[in-house]
């Protein structure tokens, strides 16, 4: 499989943390995802989190930084189900755009809200049928190190959850996604940079 810019910026201190559990237990109380592909699972947390949820059926789960499932998505061909992510923020819009290629159902993927104020985005059509935007009421920080409970550090990004429906062509909608239970952990302390 032909190896793409994602090896290379996925290296990156910025690209490579843990989707809090919380975050896609949220998800999962408004969104079912069937057939589902995780295309940059990193130590697979959002297949982790989805496991004993019944509105959640992952297929297929792997990351490019993995030896064992090395598969780069921006390189995937078709792919028959959802798509269920928190990408590389890096190579968004490659994942958005190429995701849009070959999936003909539902995505979904962590993003930041300042996404939305980009007329480049406008333009290349990238918020062609975005149906959701799931907003996280708290700002999470990603730094925040792996946590079975779903508790996360609090940081200064407002982020979400992005869901198209490739057969979905109304307008947007935005709902406030309450996860200030799992916000618990104050400020994140990076203790090997103190």
């Amino acid at each position: 499989m032909k190896k793409s810019m994602y090896k290379r910026k996925a290296k990156k201190g910025s690209d490579m943390y843990h989707t809090p559990f919380s975050l896609v237990w949220k998800l999962l109380e408004h969104e079912k995802f069937t057939n589902c592909l995780e295309p940059a699972c990193g130590e697979y947390a959002i297949v982790k989190a989805a496991r004993d949820n019944s509105n959640c059926n992952f297929s297929l789960a792997y990351d490019l930084n993995d030896p064992n499932t090395g598969d780069d998505f921006l390189t995937t061909d078709v792919w028959p189900g959802d798509i269920l992510t928190n990408p590389p923020f890096s190579l968004w819009d490659e994942f958005v755009t190429h995701a849009k290629k070959i999936c003909s159902k539902k995505i979904c993927m962590i993003g930041r809200l300042n996404y939305l104020g980009c007329v480049g985005r406008s333009k290349s059509g990238i918020w062609n049928h975005l149906k959701e935007i799931y907003v996280f009421n708290r700002y999470v920080d990603f730094r925040t190190p792996y946590r079975e409970d779903g508790h996360f550090h609090v940081g200064g990004m407002c982020s979400g959850w992005f869901v198209w429906d490739m057969q979905y062509t109304g307008p947007h909608m935005f709902y406030i996604l309450d996860v200030s239970e799992y916000a618990t952990l104050g400020n994140f302390k990076d203790e090997g940079n103190v």
